[in-house]
């Protein structure tokens, strides 16, 4: 477009005809701006400077075209910039206080709404009283306005509303009150509300009534992103505000709803919402979506929002939201802090818990252990082990996608705060508040916290052995009058909104803070800081008859343990007291709280708050809530609960036990729920089948550091301990031996196999041993399951060292100790004693020989006083041929003798004389058996064991007895496989070689015989 022709037609501007003004308009409306060429032409032609005088005249017609211009050039950012320069705000206001032409106030609201656009035009517009002017257009309207006029209108606040410093002043103008109200009457007029006048008529909504409302709902859209009471109120209207919304969700749902979802941050907001039906509205919107991910923007964190208040929690429990919560809290991290807030109703927890709630904690759980570092801190390093990053705990909360997000309102934090706080009181745990914080994150500064927490701290130490078991029966009762909040309505439910914002600090009741006028919006970014039957094969030479003993096989050991030296003639019992294995644990707990005060407190910037939520935490308050929503026994014909499988399960159970052993604060929360689990007698069986007890066992007897060097390793190590004792306790009970019983009896053989193999980590009564392994046949299993496979092994070998611990098997290196060390044998240097004529010779089948006193073998062998001076041949020869003899095992029998009978205190030596070759010694015991050295026999099988019985020669000593040696040594070969002292790796590959023989029925018979003998014998005695 030629320029020449825009500067004629802009010159006709400056007519005084206005006829002539009128035709320049239109040229200018039709034909030039109809383009963004146009339009840049047309401003660099100095056209705007000639049509804003015209804003300033009284004909209509004129005034009309040039609003109707500027409205379309101000789409363009330039052209608003210098129509904002050029003082056109006056003007504008002015138009809209003095025309009562619809037309015209349309398009005057249409410029003013794009000039807002840009900010600095937007604050001249409000300091020439735009607001004022625009809400007496829409509060004033008649019929004569067009529904388009006051969307322009509804349009130009919203984008006056960007203006967030004036803000509060056009709230005190009732802007947002005057749309809210416009809204109402439009829904009256369309019939979604019922009418306050009777004779209303009712007509269907027009195309332009329908592009009203929208426009009404994105301006209350940007009102509600400024979450402050005030604002809140004056969104209600008339008293129907809310209501509309929640209407509109059927016809303008992502709108309405996006409005209704921001005014839940507001806690003063959300009862009344729920009045409006919003509940009830959400929770059918979201039942439509089968997936969480396709649920509209911010629904899962108006969801948990919406359960801050006790009569939204009901009507969510009523109209089947709690399912659509669980769904969200598996991605929604505030969803799994709003959890929390159902711990005290019980017919909605129970509901969660039905929904996969046990489920959903357990892989939180799991998926956070997975990541998080050990948090132990050395004491030989003097402080505690830094994190890498200061908020190393939120990025942790990453990984398990229950962080606290940068936008986390604070009522989160103080929502959780006072769910502890009544976790501590009611159950009598109150130092659960700090259950799973930093052992020093109370401010040494801070002692007003500090105090209240240790006085609450005694007094309820001082009660809790009198009082706990009353306390925990009645903590889950709502009825119970005397365990409500002094502020509570009669339920478990919360505060009302009038009383959160003055609830104390300490209160009991978990209502969500309320937030007032300073809050922000809720995009904002503050972020704040759980009988046996008898084997085939070979005859062993092991006998469990009566009137047999091991000592008559093998010549002295016997496994059989006895007290006497020590204790007298008692045997010794299982006492295991279940109130004193309490009291300890107890006390554990206790000592542990006491002694916090002693951690280092260098560096306190970088510990946790008290009162800072974490994920983690959450996750712990309600897996302990459902610890005590568990039965503790089972009724009559009552099958277990599925949930207290997936409680006592094997994944729940390990994630808590990896969280104990990772964590500051080992005897925290995630303890007290294990110790729950345990000591619940429904939970046994299931613990069994998954071998939690191994897994125990293993963590009172193995630490990530020395127990010396780390405080938390050392309570590690007493707490598995008591876990373990409180299960014993559970297992040695009337109803433990029988379900177990039953089990090895009538169960699957999978379940058989298990509890052999987990029972003896647990059983400390010799009876009760006796019952499971002997009359329930449970001591076969182990056998059978090697016998099938040799990769069972790894499986059975520990259970079946535990099992010999318990029965108290012998270690024959500890029995035999009768020596303080050994020298090697010299014959050489004995022979240089005889005389030439009382030398006789041995000849051997090598031709080797070897020398000897002929007068000390008379002396000292009947044997040989019988070869050498008796009828035989062989006692007038100076050589004499022996067969099946070796030189070294004949010189080292002769050395035996020399030594022995020489000494007058032979009984008393303490440097025994051996061979340092075990195939010698081995030969020599037999020897000494052929020539009845009994005595020398003996001697030498003592230090035979003392000394050469390794992890590396017991294999070969027990095939050697079970072929040449004719039973010699086999009894302690078994026994020191058994107890000896020797790492785990050893005793596998001990185990593992003899299998690999063709001795492995032989061997997993003695095995058995063995351990079978010793429970019969333990059980007379």
């Amino acid at each position: 477009m030629e320029k020449d022709y825009i500067k004629s037609t802009v010159e006709g501007l400056k007519c005084s005809s206005s006829s002539r003004i009128q035709d320049s308009l239109m040229k200018i409306r039709l034909s030039i701006i109809t383009s963004e060429k146009g339009i840049k032409a047309f401003r660099e032609c100095g056209g705007l400077e000639y049509l804003l005088p015209h804003l300033r005249k009284p004909n209509e017609r004129i005034l009309d075209l040039t609003l109707s211009i500027l409205g379309n050039v101000c789409l363009d950012e330039k052209c608003r910039l210098a129509v904002g320069k050029l003082n056109t705000f006056g003007p504008l206001v002015s138009i809209l206080n003095t025309v009562s032409k619809d037309s015209i106030l349309g398009r005057t609201c249409k410029l003013i709404g794009n000039l807002a656009q840009t900010k600095t035009n937007a604050e001249g517009l409000y300091n020439r009283g735009v607001i004022s002017a625009l809400v007496s257009l829409i509060e004033g309207r008649t019929k004569s306005t067009s529904n388009p006029t006051l969307m322009m209108a509804v349009r130009a606040i919203r984008q006056l509303w960007t203006i967030t410093d004036k803000r509060d002043e056009m709230l005190s103008m009732s802007v947002v009150r005057c749309i809210a109200i416009l809204l109402t009457t439009e829904c009256e007029s369309i019939g979604l509300i019922k009418s306050t006048t009777l004779d209303r008529i009712i007509i269907e909504p027009s195309k332009s009534q329908e592009e009203l409302i929208v426009g009404i709902l994105k301006c209350l859209g940007h009102f509600t992103t400024y979450s402050t009471s005030k604002c809140a109120k004056q969104l209600q209207g008339d008293g129907r505000g809310y209501q509309c919304l929640v209407a509109l969700t059927k016809t303008n749902e992502i709108l309405a709803l996006k409005c209704l979802m921001n005014l839940c941050y507001l806690s003063a907001c959300r009862p009344l919402l729920g009045t409006a039906g919003l509940v009830e509205c959400l929770v059918n919107i979201l039942q439509r979506h089968a997936e969480v991910k396709c649920w509209p923007d911010g629904a899962a964190k108006a969801l948990a929002q919406l359960s801050g208040e006790s009569v939204n929690r009901s009507r969510l429990r009523h109209c089947g939201g709690l399912p659509l919560l669980v769904a969200a809290a598996r991605v929604n991290s505030h969803a799994m802090h709003a959890l929390v807030q159902y711990v005290f109703d019980n017919r909605a927890f129970q509901i969660l818990i039905d929904e996969g709630l046990i489920t959903l904690l357990t892989d939180k759980l799991s998926n956070y252990v997975k990541t998080m570092e050990v948090e132990h801190n050395l004491l030989s390093e003097g402080k505690f082990a830094k994190k890498t990053e200061k908020n190393a705990e939120n990025e942790k909360g990453d990984q398990l996608g229950i962080d606290i997000q940068e936008n986390l309102a604070a009522e989160t934090e103080d929502d959780l705060k006072v769910v502890i706080e009544r976790d501590n009181m009611l159950i009598g745990l109150v130092d659960a508040i700090g259950s799973d914080k930093s052992d020093s994150d109370v401010d040494a500064t801070d002692s007003v916290s500090l105090f209240k927490q240790e006085c609450l701290k005694r007094a309820f130490t001082n009660e809790r052995n009198t009082k706990k078991k009353s306390m925990v029966n009645k903590h889950w009762q709502p009825e119970s009058p005397e365990l409500l909040s002094p502020y509570s309505d009669g339920n478990w439910s919360g505060l009302s909104p009038e009383y959160n914002s003055k609830r104390s600090a300490w209160d009991w009741s978990p209502a969500s803070s309320s937030t007032d006028g300073s809050s922000t919006s809720p995009y904002r970014n503050d972020s704040y800081p759980w009988s046996p039957s008898s084997s085939s094969g070979p005859a062993s030479p092991l006998s469990i008859e009566e009137n047999s003993s091991d000592s008559e096989v093998s010549g002295r050991y016997s496994p059989v343990c006895s007290d006497s030296e020590d204790e007298g003639s008692k045997p010794k019992k299982s006492a295991v007291d279940p109130a004193q294995v309490a009291h300890e644990l107890e006390e554990l707990i206790m000592e542990d709280e006491e002694s916090s005060s002693e951690w280092p407190n260098e560096e306190n910037e970088e510990l946790s708050n008290i009162t800072k939520p974490s994920g983690v935490m959450c996750i712990l308050v309600i897996l302990y809530r459902v610890s005590f929503g568990i039965p503790m026994q089972a009724n009559n014909n009552e099958e277990v609960s599925p949930n207290l499988e997936l409680l006592a399960g094997s994944k729940c159970m390990n994630a808590l036990l990896d969280y104990v052993e990772k964590c500051r604060r080992p005897t925290g929360r995630a303890a007290r729920i294990i110790n729950r689990v345990l000591t619940n007698s429904l939970c046994l069986i299931s613990l069994l089948k998954h071998k939690l007890p191994v897994r125990i066992h293993n963590m009172s007897v193995k630490t990530e550091h020395p127990p010396t060097d780390c405080r938390q390793c050392k309570q590690l190590l007493r707490l598995g301990a008591k876990f373990l004792e409180h299960l014993t306790v559970v297992a040695e009970s009337s109803h433990g031996i029988g379900e177990i019983s039953y089990h090895l009896l009538k169960g699957s053989e999978d379940v058989k196999q298990t509890l052999a193999l987990t029972l003896p980590y647990l059983i400390r009564s010799e009876k009760i041993l006796k019952k499971y392994f002997v009359d329930c046949e449970a001591l076969n299993l182990p056998f059978s399951m090697i016998s099938d496979s040799i990769d069972n092994i790894e499986l059975c070998v520990p259970a079946l060292i535990k099992l010999v611990a318990q029965v108290q098997i012998k270690d024959p290196k500890i029995v035999e100790s009768r020596y303080a060390s050994y020298v090697p044998i010299h014959y050489e240097s004995i022979t240089l004693d005889f005389s030439q004529d009382d030398i006789v010779t041995f000849v051997l089948d090598d031709n080797s020989t070897v020398k000897a006193s002929r007068n000390f073998l008379c002396q000292h062998s009947d044997v040989f006083k019988v070869m050498l001076t008796g009828s035989f041949k062989e006692s007038s020869e100076k050589y004499i041929r022996l067969k099946t003899v070796s030189q070294p095992a004949l010189e080292c029998l002769f050395t035996l003798l020399y030594c022995y009978f020489k000494d007058s205190k032979c009984d008393a030596i303490k440097t025994f004389p051996l061979s340092e070759n075990l195939d010698t010694n081995l030969e020599v015991l037999l020897l000494a058996d052929r020539f009845l050295f009994d005595r020398i026999k003996t001697l030498l099988s003592s230090a035979i064991i003392q000394f050469q019985f390794t992890p590396d020669t017991v294999v070969k000593i027990y095939v050697w007895s079970l072929g040449d040696g004719v039973g010699y040594l086999c009894v302690e070969a078994v026994a020191y496989l058994l107890t000896g002292e020797m790492s785990e790796e050893s005793r596998l590959k001990a185990f593992k070689n003899i299998v690999e023989l063709d001795y492995k029925e032989q061997w997993l018979e003695d095995v058995r015989t063995m351990i079978l003998r010793q429970l019969l014998v333990k059980w007379k005695m």
